[in-house]
């Protein structure tokens, strides 16, 4: 979605869900020095947000999310995030630094790869975490998109008929391939498998 010119004047929602520590911080700070704004609470401690009702988002300027603290939470906030940018509202997501690769392929699973979203702290009080995030975050709402951040589209991979071509001992390696994944488990998983071993199948 378009960005704003500016958030003075503006109807801006805060959708917190879960921990409320920093989000207390957060929304006082907001209040106390950005008066200007029309801000709006939507208040959950539940993974899922609770989404505008279709009036709500005929008035909606811009929508900050927070906070996406875990896998769960991703899951449910993304795809309601994805719906409010591809309705026209601007949005920024505030998660957990573990959390940055979850989030870009959720959003890329939901059509808006380059969403917007920085990261709070798990081990700062939630005062001191607002003051790294809070200009950044209001910054994300009024800054114009780049060319990149204005793609969209459901991510659809190749899926080629034929993944390998060579001798028995290449396809062993090949379909043995990991890649590393950060988060959750900090650990390898495996590309083509399971995981278990496997035994390529030949003509004899």
């Amino acid at each position: 979605a378009p960005r704003l010119n500016t958030i003075d004047g503006k109807e801006i929602y805060f959708s917190i869900c879960g921990e409320p520590d920093g989000t207390i911080a957060l929304d006082k700070r907001l209040k106390s020095e950005y008066p200007d704004v029309n801000w709006k609470i939507k208040k959950t401690y539940q993974l899922v947000p609770i989404p505008l009702s279709e009036e709500e988002m005929k008035t909606a300027d811009a929508l900050i999310q927070a906070v996406a603290w875990g896998p769960g939470a991703v899951w449910g906030q993304l795809p309601y995030v994805a719906k409010l940018e591809k309705a026209g509202i601007p949005t920024v997501v505030v998660d957990y630094e573990d959390q940055a690769e979850l989030v870009k392929q959720e959003a890329l699973t939901n059509g808006v790869p380059n969403i917007r979203f920085l990261h709070s702290s798990r081990s700062l009080p939630g005062p001191a975490a607002v003051d790294k995030f809070i200009e950044p975050m209001l910054e994300a709402l009024t800054r114009p998109l780049t060319a990149k951040e204005k793609e969209r589209g459901r991510w659809a991979p190749p899926q080629p008929r034929v993944l390998f071509e060579g001798t028995l001992d290449e396809a062993d390696t090949f379909y043995q391939q990991t890649r590393h994944v950060p988060f959750q488990l900090d650990a390898p998983i495996a590309v083509y498998t399971d995981g278990l071993p496997i035994r390529i199948p030949t003509e004899e």
